[in-house]
């Protein structure tokens, strides 16, 4: 049986989840995780998220050099800029999707000034943002009518196929957990439009580094095509 999707999303954190959320009103999407939506390092993130947002005492110049300080000067300075620059939107994103962080009695965001940054810009969630930020994707993706989750798969070959047609046959083999046992292995055949990786530890990192900064520019989806990181240095 081949299902056919527009878009194919292997890796369900917090990645894979914005990503499927920002493509699902562009057509059908099948997000794949090894286990459950709930399987993620995300939510033992206790920290915040920086982002500046008080514009009377804070601004982006400010938050670029306090990053480029933080990193030594070797951090890719266009990585750094492009994260600055987006992190608001992303953060009135995550808000639509569900993400409540923590506002003082004035009604504004209670914000918290961590080590390496000069102003107050981090949002939170009392002391489990992470564990915040997760469940409230999870309940968004579960919502959504046009995204379809798909368990305990974990990918280990996908084999794309030419094709003169505009949908890409895509074979994907996967080890059902637990285990590795060869007899537990299944294959499942989609037909889709477009394929992002989202577990940017491994060979998402190498496919989106190629591939989603182009469809992102195509679409004008920010906030998931990924630059070099910031953490990188210059050649």
């Amino acid at each position: 049986m081949v299902r056919k999707f527009d878009f194919l999303v292997i890796g369900s954190g917090i990645a894979g989840m914005s990503f499927a959320l920002k493509v699902a009103h562009k057509g059908k999407v099948a997000l794949i995780c090894k286990s459950g939506l709930e399987e993620a390092n995300t939510y033992f993130a206790q920290g915040g998220v920086a982002s500046v947002t008080n514009l009377l005492v804070d601004n982006f110049d400010k938050h670029i050099e306090d990053t480029m300080i933080a990193g030594d000067w070797i951090s890719n300075r266009a990585a750094v800029e492009k994260v600055v620059r987006e992190a608001p939107a992303q953060i009135e994103e995550l808000i639509k999707w569900g993400v409540d962080f923590d506002k003082n009695e004035k009604g504004e965001f209670d914000l918290h000034r961590e080590g390496g940054h000069s102003e107050f810009r981090i949002l939170h969630h009392k002391d489990n943002t992470g564990a915040e930020i997760q469940d409230s994707l999870i309940k968004a993706v579960q919502r959504h009518p046009n995204i379809t989750v798909i368990e305990n798969q974990f990918a280990i070959e996908i084999n794309l196929f030419e094709s003169r047609e505009e949908v890409i046959p895509v074979t994907l083999r996967f080890a059902v957990i637990p285990g590795w046992d060869a007899q537990q292995q299944n294959v499942i055949s989609f037909q889709i439009f477009f394929a992002a990786f989202c577990n940017v530890m491994d060979i998402g990192n190498v496919f989106t580094k190629l591939f989603l900064n182009h469809f992102c520019d195509i679409f004008g989806i920010t906030g998931v095509a990924a630059e070099k990181d910031a953490s990188d240095s210059h050649e």
